[in-house]
Formats: C-alpha cells, structure tokens, sequence
C-alpha cells in the first residue's frame, strides 16, 4: 500500500449554542446508508463541500443551528489535520491533531492569488501536486486539481443507481463521454503515467 494519500476520519458540526454533533468513518471503504429522509445525502454534501466543492451543503431541518462544517482526515504516515469551513460557503482553516490553526486555504484555484488552496494542500497529501495532465492530442497540458480526482473515490447515490458508468459523464454535443483529459486522469492515477 502507498505510503502517500489520506482517510477521512471524522465529519463534524457545530455551532455557538449546540452540541458538537460528528459521524465517524473508518479506513477503506465506507457506505452510508438508511431510510429515506435521515441525511444521507446532507453527509454526502458535507463531504464533497470540505474536499473542495464550493456550493455548501443544502440545509436541512437538523442543521438549521450548526454554521461550521469540519472534516478530520489522517495521512496513511499518520499526521491528522482537521479542515473547518463555514456551512455559508468561504475558505478553510487548517488545524493539526493538537487542534492548533496552522494555516487558511484558499477555497477556489486562483493563480492571481498567491495562496494554498484546499486542491493543492490534499494533492501534496497525495504525492501529486504540481502536476500537469495531458488535455488534448496536440499534448497541451493542464494542472491536474483534487476536484478532478475525486469523483473516483466519492460517489453519491445517484451514481451508484445509474446503469451509466461513474466515472464518464454523458457526452455533449456529439463529443465522446471520457475526454482526454478525463482519460488521462484516470489512466495516472491507476499508473503513475501520463502520456
């Protein structure tokens, strides 16, 4: 097994005058499931929303108190960090295992803003920050963002129920469903290759 990537440990939410409410995972392969209407798909949001997605999670009656969002994840070395975010939407804070800040993220890949990003802090986790992805068949390249990658590993029912496949989208217009970027993405993250 790599040495490089991360888990998620914990999902969490709290707010000024309620309790701390949290959903614990364990490493490999976690399903959430239950009966209709319990927040299964209200986690799902969470999670997608603290690995970067930037439209925050719907509210639902249970969270009408709760205005922050956190997500305990553990390198496979072994260091835990805690990423916290407003259920409003904004930047994250960054925490190691004694709960101390360490450092803000910048929500969104902006080159104008000359700061890390949630993308760039959970790609170096990885091992494959900075790296470019062969976009087209001229061989133009692209940056390769965590937004890219994982929906590989996070799936939400919708996905799971479909007779399409996960991992291609519909094709648009007449163009095929996997591009080559899409491709190529794929193809590195099962090889370590790109072409």
């Amino acid at each position: 097994m790599s040495k490089y990537g991360f888990f998620i440990k914990r999902l969490e939410l709290s707010g000024s005058a309620v309790e701390t409410k949290s959903i614990q995972f364990k490493k490999g392969l976690n399903v959430i499931f239950g009966s209709s209407d319990t927040g299964k798909t209200f986690i799902f949001q969470c999670i997608n929303y603290m690995l970067g997605e930037s439209t925050p999670p719907k509210p639902i009656p249970e969270s009408e108190n709760y205005n922050l969002v956190g997500l305990v994840i553990e390198t496979y070395e072994g260091k835990e960090y805690k990423l916290e975010r407003s259920l409003q939407g904004g930047n994250f804070n960054l925490f190691d295992e004694n709960n101390k800040l360490l450092k803000d993220l910048n929500e969104t890949n902006n080159k104008k803003v000359n700061k890390e990003t949630i993308s760039s802090f959970l790609l170096e986790i990885c091992n494959i920050a900075n790296k470019e992805i062969r976009k087209n068949q001229s061989g133009e390249k692209q940056n390769l963002y965590f937004q890219d990658i994982h929906k590989y590993f996070l799936i939400n029912e919708e996905k799971i129920i479909t007779e399409k496949s996960i991992i291609s989208e519909k094709p648009k217009r007449g163009f095929n469903a996997l591009g080559t970027f899409e491709k190529n993405v794929l193809k590195y993250l099962i090889t370590g290759e790109d072409d």
